[in-house]
């Protein structure tokens, strides 16, 4: 999971640099492979993304 520090949404920049090295990590913690999950439920104005395991926690993403 990422988290952008500050409240709000950050620049497009940051946002993209979180989101890599998210992937970085979740490939090496999720070998089988992963899924971005962006949808900020509980909190809707502060900027976090987590990485979930292929076809986990939520079940497989509907495309």
């Amino acid at each position: 999971m990422v988290v952008w520090r500050a409240h709000g949404m950050p620049a497009e920049a940051e946002k993209d640099a979180m989101l890599v090295e998210l992937r970085t990590v979740a490939a090496r913690e999720y070998p089988q492979g992963f899924w971005l999950d962006p949808e900020m439920r509980r909190i809707p104005n502060h900027f976090h993304c987590h990485a979930r395991p292929k076809d986990g926690f939520f079940g497989p993403r509907k495309k």
